[in-house]
């Protein structure tokens, strides 16, 4: 009796196959959910997507951006209120356990 192979019962085999489908769902909505981007099945299209952010970057890093509003009057004339920097004051008691 030791020696003897237990075989799956269909009860068995129903709860394998459930366990599979799940963990095939999940790592589906895992892999195509939160790894690739929609329309991205691929790795090719992976690499494919750094090159054109790469692109962006070289893009965005040649703006000639124009700084002249900072000279204009309107801006100039803006008020600051408080004071810079920001002084943070301790509030309330060292232990606030402790009995008075």
């Amino acid at each position: 009796m030791a020696n003897e192979k237990r075989r799956l019962g269909n009860r068995d085999l129903l709860i394998l196959f459930f366990l599979i489908s799940v963990l095939a769902i999940i790592s589906y909505f895992v892999l195509f959910g939160f790894i690739f981007e929609p329309g991205q099945e691929n790795f090719g299209a992976i690499a494919q997507n750094v090159i054109v952010n790469s692109d962006l970057m070289r893009r965005i890093i040649g703006l000639n951006l124009d700084f002249n509003f900072l000279r204009d009057r309107k801006f100039s004339n803006l008020i600051k209120y408080g004071q810079l920097p920001i002084v943070v004051e301790e509030k309330g008691r060292a232990n606030p356990f402790e009995p008075y």
